[in-house]
């Protein structure tokens, strides 16, 4: 299937696939959707034709077959090796010294030009090269590696060349039933790609710069087979994997994490997609949550409403800050007021049974043998007219006047902080208005009627509003290594680690403080000499470059090219005289004791008072010691390794027993394997796991406390008691600590102490020395049939004198050079006393001078010269720099100079900006975050807004008008046209 792509005249053809959607093509039809599916370089699959620059067009295939002629121009033939063009960087490689079959013809016996093998069993191994007109290639399985005459052998079956190499779903890998692949010949170069069994063998770098005009980093996990099959786990730079040819940087289930200069993170996007950008100012997660503003403004998903929950803390918003739709929104139904309150009165014939005409605002005159009525009539907001009962309020006297009196009261039920006035009072929320007349009658006498409430009750309260989120009290647990396990929301702690402190919330760490950082780096030494060496010639080579260097095998001596002549570099040394015999080392020595209880501690030799070198059935106790002979050094404390006898005891459960295993690097071990210096070889750290044995059942057990002690010949030196316990302990293998071996104890706390429940040590040993090493006395020089040792030793010439010698060549022993006033043990190469190579096993520094030219290894954490991008030994992407992606001439750039995430649009103009904002703030800086956006048209800025922690600002061009608004909690809202102020509402 292919996929063509065109725009006039520019375009690409392309292998592609089905994506399983459905699309409406121009003549209204629906059709199926493919996509491109290419991946350019040495692990791609698929194939494409596209002009990769102008003018210049590019095909990238697997194969072609050509029936007829062929012209090339140039021709550019790329072979897997790391050389210009690609740089694969594996476990091993070799190039091939013989290649025979055995006597039985059922494997290929292969040794290797290099002095040390380094192919392992069941590493898979490639040979891709062109040969006489014809590209030779196998990919194969290493049986074992087997020991001929004293030479490494690679043995591989000679049915592993069956089959070729093909593609299966777009990737390489061998397919049978085709023609078999080629066999391997004298000077073959064979690299290795993956392991079948061993995990620690299947992972590679390949650097390549001219596949496809798209230079990028593979770096591939998990290859088992032979097949790159998904094994592209991260890549930078060109043609990234789904993405039709981008640029950029590619990785699966990764951590993307942008530091400042100190190491303090500013940025970091997370394997779940999670971001986290402008120090902690944003943050957007995969549960649709996040926050901006330093969590001032976040938000959360609700599924049931179908849209985004928004909270804003420590954002005060007044009432007159808000827009008119804001207010109508929050404002509940309109109530009803009291528009207008009046009292009437009317005249009646009878003084029981009120009028029900006649009623009128002013007091009537007195009439003999007519009573007069009140009432007060109450007028609402929506002309709602009520009366209060009518009273009568006359008899047979004459009233000279009636006197309507109002009473304004904080109580609907009685008369409460106010007095009684002539004057009406306006209506105030929360209060309420009373009524009474003062009628004063002909004879000189007055009464006042009751005093009625004419206002009603408050109105019901409207529904409450939402809850804000409570807030959290912070629980403070201490100083940590690592996040404590099990957090509960508001725990704080101090990380030792990185001197941070954090505080949890919603299943997220948040940092607190920082320790302060260091002071600046001094400035950087001189760079050395960089020098090529070009190896021993009789004749200087042709056309040299500067700092060209060989050494003339018919004088000895090296020279250096200067950019105009060869000039005298070295010239070879005398032999120096012969290193002091070395010292006799230590040796362990063990006795064993018959009795029952506990015996004294063995004295001279370990033969008396019963204790004997016999290791027996009977043996109960034993004890050990490192000395240089038996009769000297101090013997341990007696250690019980047989167990009393029990009694027969009643059939019951299962018995319990407790068992300390040791493991490194997840392997189980008795002892710890070390060099010849007592320094471990399989790593810094040894784990012990408590397990808990009943019957068959096996399984892990945490004890209340655990104690680690560090032992010299039977004498404690260290020990240490973890604060936490868990079913393991990691112990550290310290360098500089003298020790040989280890006790680990396991307690259960048993009120008021701890009782013991299981002990178990591990001591070291010596490992990975050959057997006519071992009792060599290191102050001599030991000669055998095949095999000189030696404390010190140099190889190499002599320039200067005796007194004050000038030494070209080899250094190496134990203490075999004094560097800077430092006795030194290892390897060294000196150039004119200059140490240009050093590999110190002791200090564990290994340096070198010059160029490196390797074909294939294991490097671990790689960083570039400047120390901006850096791989840790696990695969951790370090950035110090700018990061910039780019998709349709828009881009997004990252810098953590600048502390700021910007975006372009077509046009390069920055249409969006988070930053911070620096200002003086009492003695120092203080920096608050910002976000601007911007709006062009035909590239012209047509509208900006910005948002910082307090203010919100925006500006938009309508015709030839500029239209302003400005929020801040502390003025209020303002509205501006063409910078005049149009409206406002202030804070307050």
């Amino acid at each position: 299937m292919a996929i063509l792509s065109t725009a006039k005249i520019v375009g690409m053809l392309a292998s592609a696939k089905k994506t399983g959607k459905q699309i409406l093509n121009a003549a209204g039809e629906y059709v199926a959707e493919v996509v491109e599916d290419f991946m350019s370089g040495f692990a791609g699959h698929g194939w494409k034709i596209w002009e990769y620059i102008s003018g210049k067009w590019k095909l990238e295939i697997d194969s072609i077959v050509v029936r007829e002629t062929m012209t090339v121009f140039e021709l550019l033939i790329q072979k897997i090796r790391a050389v210009k063009g690609a740089l694969g960087i594996t476990q091993a490689n070799g190039k091939i010294k013989s290649a025979i079959l055995d006597d039985a013809k059922q494997n290929w016996l292969i040794t290797i030009e290099e002095d040390e093998m380094s192919f392992v069993a069941h590493d898979i191994i490639r040979c891709q090269n062109w040969q006489n007109g014809t590209l030779k290639g196998y990919w194969v399985e290493i049986s074992e590696i087997r020991k001929i005459d004293g030479v490494d052998t690679i043995v591989i079956p000679v049915s592993e060349f069956s089959g070729s190499i093909d593609y299966i779903d777009g990737m390489e890998a061998v397919v049978s039933g085709l023609s078999d692949m080629s066999i391997p010949t004298e000077g073959d170069e064979i690299i290795q790609f993956g392991n079948t069994i061993n995990i620690n063998r299947q992972s590679a770098i390949y650097l390549h710069a001219d596949e496809g005009g798209q230079p990028a980093i593979d770096i591939l996990f998990g290859i088992n087979s032979k097949s790159f099959a998904g094994c592209v786990k991260m890549r930078i730079g060109g043609d990234i994997p789904g993405a039709n040819g981008l640029k950029g940087f590619y990785c699966e289930n990764g951590l993307i994490k942008g530091t400042d200069s100190s190491g303090h993170t500013v940025y970091c996007i997370y394997p779940d997609g999670t971001a986290e950008f402008g120090d902690g100012s944003a943050r957007f997660a995969t549960d649709k949550s996040g926050y901006i503003a330093g969590g001032a403004i976040s938000w959360k998903w609700n599924d049931e409403k179908n849209k985004f929950v928004c909270t804003m803390g420590d954002v005060i918003l007044g009432w007159d800050n808000l827009s008119p739709e804001a207010k109508e929104n929050l404002k509940g139904d309109a109530g009803t007021g009291i528009e207008s309150v009046d009292v009437e009165y009317a005249k009646n014939s009878s003084g029981t049974e009120a009028p029900t005409l006649g009623w009128q605002t002013t007091a009537p005159s007195w009439e003999n043998g007519k009573y007069i009525w009140s009432r007060t009539r109450i007028t609402l907001t929506d002309g709602t007219i009520s009366y209060t009962e009518a009273a009568c309020i006359s008899g047979g006297k004459g009233i000279s006047s009636i006197v309507e009196q109002y009473y304004l009261s904080s109580s609907s039920s009685s008369l409460a902080d106010g007095d009684w006035s002539t004057e009406r009072p306006a209506w105030k929320n929360g209060w309420y208005v009373w009524t009474r007349s003062v009628i004063t009658y002909t004879d000189g006498t007055s009464t006042t009627t009751e005093a009625v409430c004419v206002t009603g009750e408050k109105g019901q309260n409207g529904a409450d509003g939402v809850n804000g989120k409570d807030g959290t009290s912070i629980v403070w647990q201490g100083s940590f290594v690592s996040h404590p396990a099990n957090p509960q929301n508001g725990w704080a702690y101090r990380n030792t680690t990185d001197g941070k402190s954090y505080v949890y919330q919603d299943g997220v760490w948040y940092q607190m403080t920082i320790d302060g950082v260091d002071g600046a780096n001094g400035k950087d030494g001189t760079n050395g000499l960089s020098i090529v060496w070009k190896g021993d010639l009789s004749t200087p080579p042709a056309n040299p470059e500067i700092n060209w260097v060989y050494r003339d095998i018919d004088n000895g001596k090296v020279y250096i090219y200067t950019g105009t002549a060869w000039a005298l570099m070295v010239a070879d040394g005398n032999d120096g005289a012969s290193g002091a015999d070395g010292s006799d080392g230590l040796s362990v020595f063990i006795t064993y004791h018959d009795g029952e209880s506990q015996p004294e501690v063995p004295t001279e030799d370990g033969t008396l008072n019963g204790w004997h070198t016999n290791a027996t059935d009977s043996v109960v106790w034993m004890s050990q010691k490192v000395a240089e002979s038996a009769s000297s050094g101090s013997w341990g404390n007696p250690i019980k390794i047989k167990g009393d006898k029990g009694e027969d005891g009643a059939d019951g459960q299962d018995a319990v027993m407790f068992a300390i295993e040791f493991y490194m690097n997840g392997i189980r071990v008795s002892d710890i394997p070390c060099d010849i210096h007592g320094t471990s070889i399989s790593g810094n750290t040894v784990i012990a796991k408590l397990l808990r044995i009943s019957g068959s059942s096996k399984e892990d057990y945490t004890p209340d406390r655990w104690r680690v002690s560090y032992l010299k010949e039977g004498v404690e030196v260290l020990s240490i008691q973890p604060l936490e316990s868990l079913n393991f302990i990691n112990i550290s293998l310290e360098k500089s600590l003298e020790y040989d071996s280890i006790a680990v104890m396991a307690y259960e706390q048993s009120i008021p102490d701890y009782v013991l429940i299981t002990e178990a040590s591990i001591s070291k040993v010596m490992a990975n020395v050959p057997d006519w090493l071992i009792g060599w006395d290191t102050n001599k020089v030991q000669i055998g049939s095949n095999y000189m040792i030696s404390p010190k030793l140099f190889t190499g010439k002599n320039t200067g004198t005796a007194e004050e010698p000038i030494l070209t060549g080899i250094v190496q022993g134990d203490k075999c050079i004094t560097i800077n006033g430092v006795e030194r043990s290892g390897i060294f190469a000196l150039v004119n006393n200059e140490v240009m190579f050093e590999l110190d096993p002791e200090s564990q520094k290994y340096k070198f001078n010059g160029e490196v030219n390797a074909t294939s290894g294991v490097f671990k954490n790689i960083q570039s010269p400047n120390g901006s991008f850096n791989i840790d030994e696990v695969g951790n992407i370090s950035i110090i720099g700018k990061i910039s992606t780019s998709l349709n001439d828009t881009r997004i750039e990252i810098d953590p100079d600048t502390n700021s995430l910007s975006m372009y649009n077509q046009d390069n103009n920055e249409v969006g900006r988070i930053f911070f904002v620096e200002e003086d703030w009492t003695e120092g800086k203080n920096y608050y975050p910002k976000i601007r956006l911007r709006t062009y048209h035909n590239d012209v800025l047509n509208a900006e807004m910005n948002i910082s922690s307090a203010v919100i600002s925006s500006s938009t061009n309508m015709g030839d008008d500029n239209y302003f608004f400005y929020i801040d909690p502390r003025v209020g809202l303002r509205f501006y046209k063409n910078d005049v102020l149009t409206n406002t509402y202030p804070a307050s």
